[in-house]
């Protein structure tokens, strides 16, 4: 009798240890990763790259707010995480001087993965 409750009790206890790591796992990000460099093939450091949805509205009818700004680091690059996948602008813009260098295009990020993407200023 000892026995049968003592391997039940054992059995139980692996099941809920096997169930709590399962159960622990966060999805993977969904992350845009923008390189900025300029006519030359040479990485632009501190300019202002902007993600966006802007004039976008849903089939409810609510206007998009999907939106990020950061600098770019030394290295010309930029890190945007979002929660959802979307297709978003990207908008570039350094001003050296009197001129403002400027560079678009669009990303489209996948749901819990990383997307590269090199956006070249003039």
């Amino acid at each position: 009798m000892l026995n049968k409750f003592f391997k039940s009790l054992l059995i139980g206890v692996f099941a809920v240890f096997f169930i709590s790591l399962n159960s622990c796992k966060k999805p993977a990000d969904t992350i845009a990763i923008i390189t900025v460099v300029d006519v030359n093939g040479d990485i632009v450091q501190d300019a202002r790259v902007r993600l966006h949805q802007d004039g976008q509205i849903s089939m409810a009818g609510q206007y998009s707010i999907i939106s990020d700004e950061q600098w770019t680091d030394y290295s010309g690059k930029t890190e945007h995480v979002f929660e959802h996948e979307a297709i978003l602008n990207v908008e570039v813009s350094k001003w050296v001087g009197t001129n403002e260098l400027k560079g678009n295009n669009v990303i489209r990020l996948l749901k819990n993965k990383t997307v590269s993407k090199t956006i070249e200023i003039d």
